[in-house]
């Protein structure tokens, strides 16, 4: 086992040396409470007339961490399951993923829809979160869920038959307040 904590220690340990070599790091340790601030995985499969409605009907991907809580964005990954017919997209019907209501900065650039969902192989896409600035404010999106949402005019023309899986990678917090 090698571990590799900070720049100027690097142990390399194999079987009971292993204590030892944690015992030469302890002054270096930090503790973490891993219960409320890991990163956790939520996976939403949307249907194909999910996908086609999403303008209208946002679809949640993580639920409101409930009163006293944020989540933060840590990115997405988006995987087109190509089944029998692609759907055919329009110039503006592109995705987004926010908060939901749209409160707070969306989390993801716009994800194109247009050379993703309309092809006629499987695609995936990863999406790192969009850039916050040091001036938004965290209490606006306290208890607040992450939904994908259809940006466009209008919604994503009927006729595809393929599904869209929705990996979110998120942390939840206590506000403290």
């Amino acid at each position: 086992m090698a571990l590799n904590i900070f720049s100027e220690i690097d142990i390399t340990s194999t079987g009971d040396d292993f204590y030892e070599a944690i015992e030469k790091c302890k002054d270096n340790w930090a503790i973490v409470d891993a219960g409320s601030n890991q990163i956790t995985t939520a996976t939403t499969t949307l249907t194909t007339s999910q996908v086609n409605n999403l303008r209208a009907t946002p679809i949640s991907l993580v639920a409101a961490p409930g009163s006293g809580y944020w989540l933060e964005f840590k990115g997405a990954t988006l995987s087109y399951n190509y089944t029998t017919t692609a759907f055919t997209v329009g110039a503006d019907e592109d995705f987004i993923i926010r908060y939901d209501g749209g409160a707070g900065s969306d989390l993801t650039a716009s994800i194109e829809s247009a050379g993703f969902i309309d092809q006629t192989n499987d695609e995936i896409r990863y999406f790192p979160p969009a850039t916050w600035t040091v001036t938004d404010d965290v209490v606006t999106i306290v208890n607040k869920k992450i939904e994908i949402f259809n940006t466009g005019a209008g919604e994503t023309s009927a006729g595809g038959t393929s599904t869209l899986i929705v990996k979110v990678m998120y942390m939840k917090h206590a506000t403290g307040l």
